[in-house]
């Protein structure tokens, strides 16, 4: 649901039918490629958010589990802009470093949207303007209070 969230504040345009979560760092990798972090970590840390984008289902099955230089072509064909954005970006190397950097992006927009939505629920308006009574309510209030009913 965050990747949602993240995707439409980036675009109005549905997301397509057929997307999945796809793992920028793939799920599979040579355990060489982090020779000084345990298996464990590199487990968990591939599972966290900024690991993470909405991606065509068709375009995920052509990026396959190629590291990062692979995929990028695959993201700028992307029709979703935050993954389209992954494609067109300066970044050339995805590590572990820059899971953890994302992740801190990512929460610091997450966060950003949920105060938005929260003060524009705050901020709507709570008062109803009050209007004068008429003589026709007055008189009725009158016959409220004659009869005890006020």
């Amino acid at each position: 649901m965050l990747l949602k969230t993240l995707a439409y504040e980036q675009q109005d345009e549905l997301l397509p039918a057929k997307w999945e979560i796809e793992h920028i760092f793939p799920r599979k990798w040579q355990t060489n490629y982090f020779p000084d972090e345990s298996d464990a970590t590199v487990k968990e840390k591939i599972e966290h958010i900024g690991n993470k984008l909405p991606f065509e289902k068709k375009l995920n099955i052509v990026a396959g589990n190629g590291y990062f230089g692979k995929k990028k072509k695959e993201y700028s064909a992307s029709k979703i802009t935050i993954t389209n954005a992954m494609g067109a970006s300066d970044i050339q190397d995805w590590d572990m470093d820059s899971i953890m950097k994302r992740d801190i992006r990512v929460s610091d927009e997450i966060i950003a949207i949920v105060n938005r939505w929260n003060n524009e629920y705050l901020n709507i308006p709570t008062e109803v303007p009050v209007e004068e009574p008429s003589a026709d309510d007055l008189a009725r209030i009158e016959e409220f209070k004659k009869r005890g009913w006020i």
